[in-house]
């Protein structure tokens, strides 16, 4: 109580500096009585009110003053406990109540006291008084004047551009996975268009860790004529959660290689196997990211049955490298390998035909060749050669019988013979 009468007595002496200017009086205080002493309005009735020196005993039930019977403090009673006026007591001891507030939340009227106490709520009037203006009142009691070209509302022919109002600047963190985006109405500061609403859009919405720093960013105002207007601002990129740490970067540690300790392959047709290194591999890991695997042998023949180490090299995308062995043995359980031509110790099959005749040439000269007296010479590993221990008859030969002998030889060497007349 006591801070509401001591606020309500505030308010009064500021009720009575203005009240002059809502008016009482343009030039005089219709109620003053000429004593510095006092201060002198009128309440909501008309009736003058003569108010004395203020003297406070303490005590927030009571408004203490001095009044003409003596220069003693006097408490007197007053409060009506409406929070709506201003408790007074005049010279003579009387209580007066003055309705304090008349807001009614209407933003686009004004609203006061009159002069007989009353609350009057005035429609605000936008005239500015030009002719060559059309004066409106906004939702927000905002008054607004448009100019008038040729009687015409300068908005049938909307060409000018709004108004851009941008902040000065405005920062902002990443988020998860180092990225951070904004929106057209974080940078605006009020952009606006005489004629209607306008449209808002940023050249640069979306942030990374790629843009830590400052950055200025255009805001585009649009209006709804097409027309626009730019302003900036700039934009400061932060990391404080440390969204962009990258403890691979740089990546200078090796892969991890992970091997198996022994593998069995078998060899297959044509006595031939092939591995990859995903059957080598145990596990191999990087913890930056996916590695590439290979080996330094992946073809095994007859030639490899047995046991043979093959090393894996495991590749990070920084290109560390590591590498472990597996142990691999080659197998031929199904006998691909097996060759009955090694070691080759069998001699082809030799077939003569069992004889053959031949004419004297011109020169008095005849030879002949192997495939002549072959019939069909064989061998079962390889091809053969062929060849004849006498190949040329002349005239001394005539009407003879002669037994040529065919030597057939197979890759290994190995030789047979048969004769032919």
């Amino acid at each position: 109580m006591k801070t509401e009468f001591t606020t309500n007595i505030f308010k009064l002496l500021l009720l009575a500096l203005f009240l002059p200017f809502m008016g009482l009086a343009q030039n005089s205080n219709p109620c003053d009585d000429g004593d510095p002493n006092t201060i002198d309005v009128m309440d909501g009735e008309g009736n003058c009110i003569h108010i004395a020196k203020v003297c406070n005993d303490g005590n927030g039930t009571t408004i203490t003053l001095t009044i003409p019977a003596g220069p003693e403090c006097k408490d007197i009673p007053c409060d009506d406990g409406d929070p709506k006026t201003v408790d007074i007591v005049d010279i003579n001891g009387e209580c007066h109540h003055i309705p304090l507030g008349c807001d009614d939340g209407d933003p686009t009227t004004l609203d006061y006291v009159d002069e007989n106490g009353q609350c009057v709520n005035e429609k605000i009037v936008c005239d500015d008084g030009d002719p060559e203006t059309e004066d409106y009142l906004d939702d927000n009691g905002v008054c607004h004047h448009v100019k008038i070209i040729n009687n015409c509302n300068t908005c049938e022919n909307d060409d000018t551009p709004p108004t851009a109002e941008c902040r000065d600047d405005l920062t902002v963190k990443l988020g998860d996975g180092g990225m951070v985006e904004i929106w057209p109405s974080e940078i605006d500061k009020g952009s606006f268009d005489e004629c209607g609403d306008v449209t808002l859009s940023i050249n640069k919405s979306k942030f990374d860790c790629d843009d830590l720093g400052y950055h200025y960013v255009t805001l585009t105002v649009k209006d709804e004529a097409g027309n626009s207007a730019t302003c900036k601002t700039k934009i400061k990129v932060t990391d404080p959660d440390d969204k962009c740490y990258d403890p691979c970067e740089p990546d200078d540690t090796k892969p991890t290689a992970e091997c198996k300790e022994w593998i069995k392959v078998h060899l297959g047709d044509g006595g031939m196997v092939q591995i990859w290194p995903s059957e080598l591999d145990n596990g191999s890991y990087d913890d930056c990211g996916d590695v590439w695997l290979s080996i330094d042998k992946d073809k095994f023949d007859c030639d490899d049955i047995g046991m043979h180490k093959v090393m894996l090299t495991v590749k990070d995308k920084a290109g560390n490298k590591a590498t472990c062995k597996t142990l691999v043995e080659v197998t031929d359980p199904y006998n691909k390998c097996y060759d009955p031509c090694e070691p080759d110790e069998t001699k082809p099959w030799a077939e003569c035909k069992e004889w053959i005749e031949v004419h004297i040439g011109e020169n008095g000269m005849v030879q002949i060749w192997p495939s002549e007296i072959d019939n069909g010479s064989k061998d079962d590993c390889s091809d053969v050669w062929l060849s004849i221990d006498k190949d040329k008859f002349d005239c001394d030969d005539i009407d003879k019988m002669h037994t040529v002998t065919l030597t057939v030889k197979d890759k290994a060497g190995n030789k047979a013979y048969c004769k032919s007349q």
